[in-house]
Protein backbone atom coordinates (compact mmCIF):
# COMPACT_ATOMS: atom_id res chain seq x y z
CA UNK A 1 0.00 0.00 0.00
CA UNK A 2 0.92 3.51 -1.19
CA UNK A 3 0.54 6.50 1.01
CA UNK A 4 0.26 9.98 -0.98
CA UNK A 5 1.03 13.52 0.76
CA UNK A 6 0.03 16.00 -1.60
CA UNK A 7 0.52 13.76 -4.59
CA UNK A 8 3.73 12.00 -3.58
CA UNK A 9 3.85 8.65 -2.87
CA UNK A 10 6.64 7.25 0.37
CA UNK A 11 7.82 5.12 -2.25
CA UNK A 12 8.28 8.41 -5.03
CA UNK A 13 10.28 10.00 -1.77
CA UNK A 14 12.09 6.60 -1.02
CA UNK A 15 13.73 6.37 -5.00
CA UNK A 16 14.15 10.23 -4.51
CA UNK A 17 16.68 9.72 -1.55
CA UNK A 18 18.91 7.07 -3.97
CA UNK A 19 18.69 9.80 -6.86
CA UNK A 20 21.08 12.07 -4.13
CA UNK A 21 23.43 9.27 -3.10
CA UNK A 22 25.61 9.42 -6.00
CA UNK A 23 25.88 5.09 -7.20
CA UNK A 24 29.32 6.00 -8.92
CA UNK A 25 31.06 7.55 -6.18
CA UNK A 26 29.70 4.14 -3.99
CA UNK A 27 30.84 2.21 -6.89
CA UNK A 28 34.53 3.81 -7.11
CA UNK A 29 34.92 3.83 -3.20
CA UNK A 30 34.20 0.24 -3.16
CA UNK A 31 36.83 0.08 -6.00
CA UNK A 32 34.44 -2.30 -8.28
CA UNK A 33 33.74 -2.36 -11.82
CA UNK A 34 30.15 -1.82 -13.36
CA UNK A 35 30.02 -5.36 -14.40
CA UNK A 36 30.76 -6.08 -10.36
CA UNK A 37 28.82 -3.68 -8.81
CA UNK A 38 25.98 -4.98 -11.02
CA UNK A 39 26.56 -8.56 -10.04
CA UNK A 40 26.64 -7.94 -6.44
CA UNK A 41 23.02 -6.49 -6.87
CA UNK A 42 21.74 -8.42 -9.40
CA UNK A 43 20.98 -5.94 -12.35
CA UNK A 44 22.91 -5.55 -15.82
CA UNK A 45 25.69 -3.00 -16.45
CA UNK A 46 23.51 -1.53 -18.76
CA UNK A 47 21.19 -0.51 -15.85
CA UNK A 48 24.33 0.58 -13.90
CA UNK A 49 25.71 2.89 -16.29
CA UNK A 50 22.69 4.62 -16.74
CA UNK A 51 22.23 5.53 -13.24
CA UNK A 52 25.23 6.69 -13.04
CA UNK A 53 24.78 8.73 -16.38
CA UNK A 54 21.54 10.03 -14.61
CA UNK A 55 19.52 8.43 -17.58
CA UNK A 56 16.73 6.46 -15.10
CA UNK A 57 17.32 5.86 -11.12
CA UNK A 58 16.73 2.59 -9.16
CA UNK A 59 12.88 1.56 -9.21
CA UNK A 60 12.69 -1.33 -7.12
CA UNK A 61 12.81 -1.87 -3.64
CA UNK A 62 15.14 -4.60 -3.42
CA UNK A 63 17.60 -2.54 -5.62
CA UNK A 64 17.44 0.30 -3.78
CA UNK A 65 18.02 -1.95 -0.41
CA UNK A 66 20.92 -3.67 -2.20
CA UNK A 67 22.76 -0.57 -3.61
CA UNK A 68 22.39 0.92 0.66
CA UNK A 69 24.06 -2.35 1.96
CA UNK A 70 26.57 -1.63 -0.49
CA UNK A 71 26.88 2.30 0.01
CA UNK A 72 27.29 0.92 4.31
CA UNK A 73 30.03 -1.19 3.32
CA UNK A 74 31.77 1.50 2.15
CA UNK A 75 31.24 3.92 5.53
Amino acid sequence: MLIAYSGITFAHMYIQMIKREDIKNIRERLGITQEEFARRIGVTVTTVSRWERGDCLPKSRVVIEKVKRLKSSVN
